[in-house]
C-alpha cells in the first residue's frame, strides 16, 4: 500500500508501497461516533443521543532501509518535523492482487510519529485522526 499526504510540492510520502520495500505493517483503523448520553431519573436505561459525527484513528507503522547510517540518523530527525505542516486528504492506494484501489482519508492530521533507529534501519509508527474514510476524492 502506498500512502501520501497532500500533493505537488507539498506532498509527503508515508509509506511509498511494494516497489520500494516500504509496506505498511500493524494497521489499525478505529472510527467513533460522538454521542450524548443522558440518565433519565426513575429510568432503567439511558437516554443516547448520536450527533452524527464519525472520527477515525488510524495507526501503522513502516520499515526502511536507508544507505547507510547518516541517512537513516538524518530521517529520524527530519522526517518528523517534515510532517508538521502535513494536513489535508491522505491518499492510500492498494496494490494486492494485481490492481489499484484509492481510499481517501478526508480532514486528515498526523497525530504522532515516533522512529526508531536499528542501524541502517527506521521503524516508524504513525498516528492519524481523520474524518471521512471514502473512495471517492
Amino acid at each position: 500500500m502506498r500512502l501520501s499526504i497532500g500533493t505537488g510540492s507539498a506532498l509527503v510520502w508515508l509509506a511509498r508501497g511494494s516497489a520500494s520495500g516500504e509496506l505498511i505493517r500493524d494497521l489499525s483503523v478505529n472510527g467513533q461516533r460522538i454521542a450524548s448520553v443522558t440518565p433519565l431519573v426513575s429510568a432503567t436505561v439511558a437516554d443516547v443521543k448520536d450527533f452524527g459525527n464519525l472520527t477515525h484513528t488510524i495507526a501503522f507503522a513502516v520499515d526502511r532501509q536507508h544507505a547507510n547510517l547518516e541517512a537513516a540518523n538524518l530521517f529520524a530527525f527530519l522526517h518528523p518535523a517534515s510532517l508538521k505542516s502535513a494536513t489535508g486528504t491522505i491518499t492510500a492506494v492498494s496494490e494486492a492482487g494485481g490492481s489499484e484501489q484509492t481510499i481517501y482519508l478526508k480532514s486528515a492530521v498526523i497525530t504522532a510519529v515516533g522512529i526508531q533507529l536499528a542501524g541502517i534501519s527506521t521503524a516508524t509508527a504513525y498516528q492519524i485522526a481523520c474524518g471521512d474514510i471514502s473512495t471517492t476524492p
